[in-house]
């Protein structure tokens, strides 16, 4: 028998959805970051405060642009804008502005760079601010794939040293204030009791370091390594962030393939906080049963999994036709995963008419 088609063939690759990112109109990052809250200290787990220490000194109101988009001036692009308080985002002409660095106290130059714009192969980037005794460090985004290496790898590195100015700058806080003392108690014979300013906290006048990162325009590559910063340290949706860093530098240009990029990152974060929340949860239970109730558990599921199977299987010689939308549907049952996430697309399915792509003639 002869089949002929019954529907017009596409032959253009499909696209994915297109990621809209909307004007930002809001006053503190808890409208759009809600693991800040709206005095703007961060709440987050008690294990990303104890291996970012710096962060609940934070405010993050602090440098939020008070004017709405319409306020944006052409020239700020050629600036420097600071996303939180201790991240800046802004072309490659500012990390030669000796001023600018000077003024702001940036202590690290992050270049984000592709490699079809590189001579060689680098890690470290040099740059202008040499002699100032600022540190340089250089992300290479090999390809577009490369980007989402490229997130891990930036979010690693501005941790990595924020952590490491913050323990620095307390030290120094915590010298300064011994030699105060040391001071006061070898002028004491000459101090009036009560007058000695030697007994006051010294504190550092910086939290912690101050990273710059840069690409050629400011608005692209680095743009998306910030992006992912806040999605991975403040567990901010996509959309979220692209808000934030809108709001603080509008000129930034996300390209569709960097937004899926960014997108595919979340997915990968949000997978690997649920592995840790379970594998808590698995660990807890164990201690507390001694393993008892964590291993009749597993023996459980194994054995619904494997009814599972079988009644699927069963399902699948009973009815060999094409599987439809209400046997998806019916498969579904209340508390399991994504239980009831088709009802609002149903409306697309029904009064579908049957179609088959090809007909007997």
């Amino acid at each position: 028998m002869d089949y002929t088609q019954t529907q017009n063939y596409d032959y253009h690759v499909p696209s994915p959805p297109l990621i809209q990112n909307a004007i930002p109109e809001f006053k503190t990052m808890n409208e759009k970051i809600p693991s800040i809250d709206s005095t703007g200290r961060a709440n987050l787990s008690a294990s990303t405060l104890s291996a970012l220490p710096f962060l609940p000194s934070i405010n993050h109101n602090c440098i939020l642009n008070p004017y709405s988009p319409i306020g944006w001036r052409y020239e700020d692009r050629r600036h420097a804008q600071a996303v939180l308080p201790y991240l800046y985002l802004g072309p490659s002409s500012v990390a030669r502005d000796a001023t600018f660095l000077r003024e702001q106290g940036i202590t690290l130059l992050l270049d984000v760079r592709a490699d079809s714009r590189m001579q060689g192969v680098g890690s470290k980037s040099k740059g202008g601010a040499g002699d100032l005794g600022i540190a340089s460090q250089r992300i290479v985004v090999r390809g577009e794939m490369g980007l989402i290496a490229a997130f891990g790898e930036a979010v690693g590195v501005i941790n990595s040293h924020l952590c490491e100015q913050y323990h620095y700058l307390r030290r120094q806080a915590a010298l300064q204030q011994q030699r105060q003392q040391e001071e006061g108690s070898s002028e004491q014979l000459s101090t009036m009791p009560g007058t000695s300013e030697s007994s006051e906290q010294v504190q550092p006048q910086q939290v912690t370091g101050k990273v710059l990162v840069y690409c050629e325009t400011g608005n692209e590559s680095s743009a998306a390594v910030v992006v992912a910063y806040l999605m991975a340290v403040y567990e901010a949706s996509l959309d979220g962030a692209m808000a934030v860093v809108t709001k603080q530098r509008f000129c930034t240009v996300l390209l569709p393939e960097v937004k899926q990029m960014l997108r595919s990152y979340e997915e990968i974060l949000n997978a690997t906080r649920d592995v840790t929340r379970l594998k808590g949860i698995a660990e807890s239970e164990c201690a507390d049963h001694n393993g008892g109730k964590l291993a009749a558990f597993a023996g459980h599921v194994d054995r619904n999994e494997k009814e599972n199977v079988a009644a699927g299987q069963r399902a699948l010689l009973r009815n060999a036709s094409k599987r439809g939308f209400e046997m998806d549907s019916e498969a579904d049952l209340p508390g399991d995963p994504g239980y009831g996430d088709f009802d609002g697309d149903r409306e697309r399915f029904e009064g579908r008419a049957k179609w088959a792509p090809f007909v007997g003639r």
